[in-house]
């Protein structure tokens, strides 16, 4: 379930990552807007995708009962993300106010799911790591590099709808077939 979670959201997220300027641009007509938010959107997105990819694991621990880990991550996530965001927007603006989110769910992957796995199974953990959180993403990252390079010294506009959809599409079968075989 984990690996199908990481083929459908990391393809997607890192394409929102690369594009997000251009994205929003095509959203709202406005360049300074739009690359004003675009880090913004960075942030959120990748909060999102560790989010998405920590939700099986989190699953995993309240199937089994154990709502202790649950309970004390999210009470030091309201301690944290309300005053950081807070502090950070007013700081750094927009980026700032998306900084904890993405933060907040780093540790979730970083922290939450080691302690997880030191309870239920361990021998899962590496496993868990490298096919469903580093695997999608490096090559999901890797595909939307190369296919945007290819398209680009052909002359495509990086602003088209076709020109992100094919590396959208591309990317997600890609890994969809990597992780199947």
């Amino acid at each position: 379930a984990s690996q199908v979670m990481a083929v459908l959201i990391a393809p997607v997220s890192i394409w929102l990552i690369f594009y997000s300027d251009q994205l929003l641009f095509l959203w709202t007509q406005d360049a300074t807007l739009a690359s004003s938010a675009s880090v913004a959107l960075m942030l959120i997105v990748a909060g999102t995708m560790l989010n998405a990819l920590v939700t099986m694991p989190y699953a995993l621990q309240l199937a089994r009962g154990w709502t202790t880990l649950a309970l004390w991550q999210n009470l030091l996530a309201v301690l944290f993300v309300i005053p950081a965001t807070f502090f950070l927007a007013k700081l750094y603006g927009l980026p700032g106010a998306a900084l904890p989110w993405f933060l907040l769910n780093l540790s979730y992957v970083l922290i939450s799911v080691p302690i997880m796995y030191r309870y239920f199974l361990f021998s899962a953990k590496k496993r868990w790591y490298l096919q469903c959180v580093i695997f999608p993403i490096v090559v999901s990252t890797i595909l939307v590099v190369v296919i945007d390079a290819l398209l680009s010294m052909g002359g495509i506009d990086k602003l088209t709808v076709a020109v992100i959809a094919v590396n959208l599409f591309a990317s997600m079968g890609i890994v969809f077939y990597l992780l199947i075989w």
